[in-house]
């Protein structure tokens, strides 16, 4: 099962449920981090522990996490010499605290979030194999429950997903996927938080019509494996060339489609993805047009889509799968992609948008424009 979707399934399904809380004070949280699991993509699986501490700040269902994660004692397995190859982490993420049912005063909850990670080591500076770029986007989806030890302290035990990638803007980008069940106390400071505001912003609309543009940039791969003219599986032999080269492979993503409104939190949406890339793929030119599963001879890809939307108020994030209709790339086995990212609305008909796209869990590039609401 590709190791993206331990990430992103459980978000979509915190997406059907309520979140309403029962506690209106702020609050805040210390989660102390010991052990685990790193899962990547590299060929090389990882091995080793890790330790490192959350501190959190809840105003309702909404948390601020500060974290830090020590990864000096994993190695690649397979791979002498490889340990403290990934350094350490420093993350900040805001998170969603929804309630999915209540067991006397026991909350199960369910806990998505997006934000940052700044990793220490990278490919280009301490050759880091799996991490492209110091600066990474952080996705998150925990479960769990909180139970109260006294009026004002709660109990929280949860299990944890987590996936760090910078998108492809610098490569290599395999990323960094890390399970961890926390244990962490949960303190009320005794002041009223405001309420999150729930409703679809600006709009009572059941339906509407939405169409987006963007553009975004895929860094140059550095290591990994190919396919040949033969379709054979090959290794990248510029992969002891560590030397960062600004790239020049944009590409720019057009979407067009319809939403239905189930209620005030939850949509569905129908559309087409149009990608333009502005330099195919060529042999004459591996090492400056290779994308990897998203190197394409053509300069134009069409698919279409279907997918759900989560509406937090002017924030919003949205989630497609897809079937390419029109494509030609090297690959030949790709035949599908998905989508994923958020929306914030400054007007009630036009948002500030950025959408990474995927093929399986390779991301292809991440996608920064507008999107406009009819």
């Amino acid at each position: 099962m590709k190791k993206v979707a331990l990430v992103f399934f459980p978000i979509l399904f915190c997406m059907q449920t309520s979140f309403a809380q029962d506690d209106s004070k702020n609050s805040v949280s210390v989660t102390p981090i010991e052990g685990g699991k790193i899962i990547s993509t590299f060929n090389d699986q990882t091995k080793g522990d890790f330790y490192g501490v959350d501190l959190g700040y809840q105003i309702k269902d909404v948390s601020i996490d500060a974290s830090y994660l020590d990864m000096h004692n994993v190695s690649l397995q397979g791979m002498a010499g490889s340990k403290g190859l990934l350094g350490s982490s420093y993350g900040l993420t805001a998170n969603l605290n929804m309630t999915l049912f209540n067991v006397s005063n026991t909350a199960v909850i369910c806990a998505p979030g997006i934000g940052f990670e700044y990793i220490t080591q990278t490919f280009h500076t301490d050759g880091n194999l799996i991490v492209g770029s110091h600066l990474n986007f952080a996705l998150q989806a925990g479960i769990g429950f909180e139970t109260p030890l006294s009026s004002s302290v709660k109990l929280k035990m949860m299990a944890n997903l987590s996936h760090f990638s910078n998108a492809s803007i610098k490569l290599p980008n395999d990323g960094l996927n890390i399970a961890t069940i926390s244990l962490s106390l949960v303190k009320s400071i005794g002041h009223d938080g405001p309420l999150l505001q729930k409703e679809a912003w600006g709009t009572d609309d059941k339906t509407s019509f939405e169409f987006g543009i963007g553009a975004g940039l895929r860094g140059y791969v550095k290591t990994g494996y190919f396919y040949n003219q033969q379709h054979v599986g090959m290794y990248l032999t510029d992969s002891a060339e560590k030397k960062e080269h600004s790239s020049n492979l944009y590409q720019i993503g057009i979407y067009a489609g319809y939403n239905y409104r189930v209620n005030s939190v939850f949509g569905l949406r129908v559309g087409t993805d149009a990608v333009y890339y502005t330099h195919p793929f060529s042999y004459d030119n591996f090492f400056k047009t290779y994308q990897a599963s998203f190197s394409s001879y053509d300069q134009m890809s069409l698919g279409v889509s279907i997918g759900a939307d989560l509406n937090l108020g002017r924030l919003a994030f949205a989630a497609n799968y897809g079937r390419y209709v029109h494509s030609k790339f090297l690959d030949p086995t790709v035949h599908d992609y998905w989508t994923f990212g958020p929306k914030y609305y400054v007007t009630d008909w036009m948002a500030l948008t950025v959408k990474v796209y995927f093929h399986g869990i390779e991301s292809g590039y991440a996608n920064f424009g507008l999107t406009f609401r009819i």
